[in-house]
């Protein structure tokens, strides 16, 4: 038992060092559609929420919510939600597209400091004072946004794996552009084994993976408690959906 205590500790300790030192999440992988149907956001709607990449704070001022109130253990999402709303704020929707439609602006840093940096707080200004690079697709080969945070370079490495198995590649861009969900499945049935392998399952049990796509270990254990197969066996469930 103090051995497993100990352990736990360290993953805990190995999360923690994770999300305060780094952006975690470029985007969020939820579906607000879902939570504003579900949650019925009116006039009289005051949310308090997890800010994350932002996203969903946006999608929720659709039904006019009267406040909404975003808060995040690690200050680097609330300084990412801060640029979205300078930028809303600023009325330019081709900087919009630009950051965050292609993740990459040649005139990233100019923008910037022209027309958002005075428009936000102090430490989201000191936050993309040293990080505004993320969006100019020069630094370390990668050229967007949405590979930057460490769930944006866990999908670099992915992306990276997959272009080294050229039909698992093939049929990943065939699975994005198939037409219908019988097409799908069709083409799901022949990635899966080779996205599914003993390797990417390996991977995707250890915590070290799940940390870096800001899954703490209270999460991890309750999938895995109800999956035999644990986070593994949950994500290929998922995708099969």
């Amino acid at each position: 038992m103090k051995f497993n205590d100990a352990v736990n500790r360290l993953r805990d300790k190995l999360f923690s060092s994770i999300h305060s030192n780094n952006l975690i999440y470029n985007t969020c992988w939820e579906d607000p559609r879902v939570d504003r149907y579900l949650l019925e956001i009116d006039e009289r709607s005051n949310i308090v929420m997890i800010t994350s990449a932002g996203c969903n704070a946006l999608d929720y001022l659709l039904d006019n919510p009267e406040r909404i109130n975003c808060i995040d253990v690690n200050p680097r999402q609330n300084a990412l939600l801060e640029l979205k709303r300078a930028i809303i704020k600023c009325k330019r929707f081709e900087t919009l597209f630009e950051f965050f439609g292609k993740g990459t602006s040649v005139r990233a840093l100019s923008t910037y400091e022209k027309y958002l940096r005075a428009r936000m707080s102090k430490d989201a200004a000191e936050f993309w004072d040293r990080r505004i690079e993320y969006f100019t697709g020069n630094a370390q080969n990668k050229k967007t946004f949405y590979y930057r945070g460490t769930a944006g370079e866990f999908a670099w490495l992915f992306g990276k794996y997959l272009l080294a198995r050229p039909k698992a590649y093939t049929l990943t861009r065939q699975l994005l552009s198939a037409k219908s969900l019988e097409e799908q499945r069709q083409i799901y049935d022949d990635l899966e084994p080779r996205l599914m392998n003993k390797l990417t399952k390996w991977l995707m049990n250890r915590h070290l993976t799940m940390a870096l796509l800001g899954v703490p270990r209270s999460q991890k254990k309750l999938i895995s408690e109800s999956y035999p197969g644990g986070m593994a066996a949950y994500i290929s469930e998922s995708l099969r959906r």
